[in-house]
């Protein structure tokens, strides 16, 4: 392919994912051109799976995070599903050591209900962002992205009018202007072949490479400058957050634990059971969100001991109770010491490699046995459960799963964040980012949802943009 002078286009988007389709669904009547460079094929490949490969350290390793990193179209929404669930108010207000949120949880619950129909739900599991504060427990199930956010059909985006997809097309990094407000230039690779093209001043560039991706393009050195573009707040890359992950018990328990809530009058296609602590107890026991998930537990002899506490109580209770496990899915406290790095070997694509350290703290540790703790005497004293609490397991076997957050996070001052409260990054005037990496806090739960409703929020914000401006 010969090297393009100029990428000519309104919008530029870097990936494919739901993190991009949400922006481009926003735009896709417009009369705006839209550029899509994913840097995978149509599918699968094993140059493509080889460039997420980085030196993992700390809880997550053997090319964990590579593994839920998946270039190609569609993104890991692709291949992975998930547990997912929205946010909620006490996730967004800055307190107990986290930090603040640039916008409500009014606003954000206005897109979980515009991209709903983006996971295949009903628009009615937005209410789920709202529950009485001072209830000890909560059922707030999760929301199952199974089968996952495919976007199989690689002429999804080739059938707009609008859209130009590009398929293997790696960003490396970017170029500034020499006023250093807008992004000029695009060095990316294709098949191994490093390019440039040029960046006219108008036009808006959406980085949606994915949690690490994102960062990682924004980290790679710059000519004549010390500072890479897109770092001036040396932020990125810092505060990396995943979701610690364990099984912290089994417990017979009363069905109806495990039934489908009503409260939040909300319409699944498919969902977990689930409790979280409600937020006035977790404030006042400085505890970090945590949830802990029911499911029936394998089908197995019961030991002696275990057939006897079934029987004691379910004589006592005069119910009967039903064997399951408890599983937490919990929060990771921001830490600028979990980070990532770029080291000085490239991958295929022609970027600086990266070195990962993400360490779970004492703190997050600690909400999950508190929580587990706390749950089980609640399920006790209401005659609702008797259940074991799994030490070993929770503060020696904790794992999680690879949504990274946290490290190229919006905010209200270019002091403690790396974007706006549009998603901009501080720096320059047509540099805008989506993905979890945005995220100040992470939550305790998969963050498609919260992705996806970010990604309208900005596709709205770029087309009211383009409107004022003519």
């Amino acid at each position: 392919m010969d090297p393009v002078k100029f990428f000519d286009a309104d919008v530029i988007v870097i990936g494919t994912s739901i993190a991009s389709q949400s922006v481009i669904g926003q735009l896709r009547n417009t009369n705006l051109r839209i550029l899509v460079l994913e840097g995978g094929d149509y599918e699968r490949t094993d140059f493509a799976d080889s460039l997420t490969f980085s030196d993992e350290r700390g809880h997550y390793v053997n090319h964990h995070w590579g593994g839920h990193w998946s270039r190609v179209y569609g993104g890991a929404s692709r291949i992975w599903n998930g547990f997912s669930a929205p946010l909620e108010k006490w996730d967004m207000v800055g307190i107990d050591g986290r930090p603040k949120w640039p916008i409500s949880i009014d606003e954000l619950e206005k897109w979980y209900r515009l991209s709903a129909p983006l996971m295949g739900e009903d628009p009615s599991i937005a209410n789920l962002v709202k529950y009485d504060t001072a209830k000890l427990f909560v059922d707030r199930p999760y929301i199952i992205m199974d089968p996952p956010l495919s976007y199989s059909d690689p002429k999804l985006l080739t059938k707009l009018k609008n859209v130009e997809l590009r398929v293997k097309h790696n960003v490396i990094k970017f170029t500034a202007d020499e006023s250093g407000a807008h992004i000029n230039g695009i060095w990316y690779s294709v098949d191994g072949k490093v390019q440039f093209a040029g960046v006219k001043k108008n036009t808006k560039i959406v980085l949606g490479a994915g949690g690490l991706g994102n960062a990682q393009v924004l980290l790679q050195p710059a000519e004549n400058r010390q500072v890479p573009v897109g770092n001036e707040s040396g932020l990125v890359g810092k505060t990396l957050m995943a979701h610690p992950h364990v099984p912290t018990g089994e417990g017979f328990v009363d069905p109806k634990v495990v039934a489908k809530p009503t409260w939040a009058q909300v319409k699944y296609r498919k969902w977990l059971p689930a409790y979280i602590v409600g937020a006035d107890y977790k404030t006042k026991l400085n505890l970090l969100n945590a949830s802990i998930s029911l499911t029936l537990a394998a089908v197995r002899e019961l030991s002696p001991n275990e057939a006897a506490v079934q029987e004691f109580y379910e004589k006592k209770w005069g119910k009967k109770l039903e064997l399951h496990t408890f599983y937490a899915r919990t929060e990771q406290l921001p830490n600028p010491d979990n980070r990532i790095e770029i080291v000085a070997e490239k991958n295929g694509a022609g970027l600086h490699k990266l070195k990962i350290y993400c360490v779970f703290g004492a703190r997050d540790m600690m909400s999950i046995d508190t929580t587990a703790r706390m749950l089980a005497d609640h399920l006790l004293k209401n005659k609702l459960g008797v259940t074991t609490i799994d030490n070993e397991s929770i503060f020696l076997n904790t794992w999680g799963w690879a949504h990274p957050s946290g490290i190229t996070r919006f905010g209200s001052s270019p002091k403690d964040s790396v974007c706006d409260s549009n998603a901009r990054v501080w720096a320059y005037q047509n540099l805008y980012i989506n993905g979890s990496s945005l995220f100040p806090t992470v939550g305790y739960a998969n963050p498609t949802w919260g992705i996806a409703a970010l990604g309208m929020r900005l596709g709205d914000h770029l087309k009211q943009t383009f409107a004022k401006n003519g």
